[in-house]
């Protein structure tokens, strides 16, 4: 179980990582005031760049890992949260 978490957090930091730049390299192309060679340098770099995809990043619960009925603000499960709810 373990394994799954750890590997659910790299893929979120990488696509942290990786989107930061993506969006970054994405406005130099849509930029109206910069020339071609420029845009067309910065089209090469996003073609460089790997990109992991957000569809592979699952919603899990950071107690449980169960991948489904996650509630996304809390990353806790659907089980996990009644109980909690239940204590106060």
């Amino acid at each position: 179980m373990k394994s799954f978490k750890v590997k659910d957090l790299k893929r979120r930091n990488s696509f942290v990582k990786t989107d930061y730049k993506r969006n970054l390299i994405k406005s130099f192309q849509s930029n109206k005031f910069l020339l071609a060679p420029y845009k067309s340098a910065a089209q090469k770099f996003l073609n460089k760049i790997q990109f992991h995809s957000i569809s592979k990043i699952k919603n899990r619960c950071h107690e449980t890992l169960k991948p489904r009925s996650v509630y996304r603000k809390f990353f806790v499960s659907r089980q996990r949260f009644r109980e909690s709810a239940s204590i106060w």
